[in-house]
């Protein structure tokens, strides 16, 4: 490449060279901080991140273009999933700034590796070769290991910390196997070759389900979820929340990516004519949504730590997402990217009052929820809200997320899909159950022992306040979120 073009490729990553610059700031500035002081570098990471969704704002009006010999693409697909990841990442930040976790130890290097995880997750959901998305993605599991295990003198985040690392591992292998056939078949690391040379050579078929091995334990679905509940359960508060939903957005936004030349009527994906006609993964996936989200609900039936019951509870959310994947067309594709805006606000609220109530009472029983109406009133009203969104009851963002994904399965007018949106509903019910039990234990129950009162912070209800609102509104007027779907898929 000549000067010329690689300044012009170089524009084309902005938003992603501020993030790398702003990881830089925070690496220097926290040189000159005591361990009392470095929870400053978080309001460096989020001056950063307001930068990053300026630029990234202004390259709205770029066209769809391929970068750097072809390596990623910069389109309002990938553009979506960054504006979520930075959202995400700048409301994990202020969970941070607030939680007693994270606080413990200086913390300069957890914001900078934060953000080392997020610019991996940007570059993953651009890939469009296996050389930079297997570079990305391993970005993002490297610095999700580190910050899992954050907490160095706590017994259980040390072990969450070796098992993802351990299972990671496995997945990370796995699938750099069957990309290596994938060359070896194709001569090309591009996904759309691949896509192309799977569709006319049945062999390669296995090299596909190596691939998609790393792609099922990044997103969570069933078999390849068992690393899910210890790691959330051991990981600092902020980061469960994190990789329950960044690290699983990003997951489904790479495997969108690569899977796009089977959706026959999305333009962006550089649809391969007659492909789907020769390579049909739909049945797989629908496979997998009923195993996913069967396994996560009535597994989280029994749980009894708030955090352990949520993580479970995501799985299940990735079974319910993944229905989409067994229909595989335009339609499908926006329900499942309005799907993740909604799981954005209503499962990081949950997992901020889970925050809230380690930081305040020291634990995240069940029992230790009892009675928990009656001295944090507001705290208890916001997470049930939370579990009723995350339930898909209206009127709540999660009733529509859900109602557009059952829509785009019914409208399909087959016994097949009627069945997988039947299995959909059941598993709402079961979750129904779970949920309940914990607005049951808040407001219906008394505490069985005497607990003194609990001072509230106001930057608690402010944060609470920026995600319940959310929840509610969107589930009233949602026509704003649609139509931001819509522009991603243009």
């Amino acid at each position: 490449m000549d000067t010329q073009t690689v300044f012009r490729n170089l524009q084309l990553v902005l938003p992603e060279i501020v993030l790398t610059l702003t990881i830089l700031a925070i690496i220097g500035y926290d040189l000159f901080l005591r361990r009392e002081t470095s929870h400053r570098t978080g309001l460096v990471a989020l001056v950063g991140l307001a930068i990053m969704a300026v630029f990234l704002i202004r390259q709205g009006t770029t066209p769809p273009t391929e970068a750097f010999m072809q390596l990623v693409r910069v389109d309002a697909f990938g553009r979506f999933f960054k504006f979520l990841f930075i959202a995400t990442t700048a409301l994990i930040v202020l969970f941070s700034l607030h939680s007693r976790e994270v606080r413990t130890y200086k913390s300069g290097e957890y914001y900078a590796i934060l953000l080392t995880a997020t610019l991996g997750m940007c570059f993953l959901v651009s890939a469009i070769n296996f050389l930079m998305f297997y570079l990305a993605i391993e970005t993002v599991s490297l610095s999700s290991y580190v910050l899992a295990g954050y907490l160095k003198r706590d017994r259980m985040s040390s072990e969450a910390a070796l098992k993802y690392l351990l299972y990671g591992a496995v997945a990370s292998g796995v699938m750099l196997f069957g990309i290596s056939y994938l060359f070896g078949i194709t001569g090309s690391f591009s996904m759309a070759a691949a896509i192309g040379g799977i569709s006319t050579q049945k062999v390669a078929l296995v090299a596909l389900l190596f691939v998609l091995v790393g792609f099922a334990f990044k997103m969570s679905l069933a078999p390849f979820h068992f690393w899910v509940p210890d790691v959330y359960q051991g990981a600092p508060t902020p980061i469960t929340a994190y990789l329950a939903v960044a690290s699983k957005a990003a997951g489904f936004g790479a495997l969108f990516r690569f899977l796009l030349p089977l959706f026959p009527d999305v333009e962006i994906g550089q649809t391969l004519q007659g492909v789907i006609a020769r390579l049909d993964v739909r049945p797989l996936f629908w496979v997998l949504a009923v195993v996913t989200m069967s396994v996560g609900n009535l597994v989280a039936i029994r749980q009894r730590d708030l955090k352990r019951l949520l993580a479970y509870s995501s799985i299940a959310h990735a079974g319910y997402i993944t229905m989409g994947l067994a229909v595989m067309n335009a339609k499908a594709l926006e329900a499942m990217l309005f799907y993740f805006v909604a799981y954005l606000f209503m499962n990081l609220g949950a997992f901020l009052v889970a925050m809230i109530l380690i930081n305040k009472l020291g634990s995240s029983l069940l029992d230790d929820c009892k009675g928990l109406v009656s001295r944090l009133p507001f705290l208890a009203v916001a997470m049930a809200v939370f579990l009723f969104s995350l339930t898909g009851m209206p009127p709540t963002v999660g009733f529509i997320a859900k109602f557009n994904i059952f829509y785009v399965l019914i409208a399909q007018g087959t016994w097949w899909y009627y069945s997988l949106a039947l299995i959909g509903v059941g598993n709402t019910v079961v979750s129904l159950y779970y949920y309940m039990r914990i607005v049951n234990a808040m407001v219906l129950q008394k505490a069985d022992v005497e607990r003194p009162p609990v001072s509230w912070s106001p930057a608690d209800g402010l944060l609470l306040l920026v995600l319940v609102v959310p929840t509610i509104v969107l589930g009233i007027y949602w026509s704003p979120l649609i139509r931001f779907v819509t522009v991603a898929l243009q």
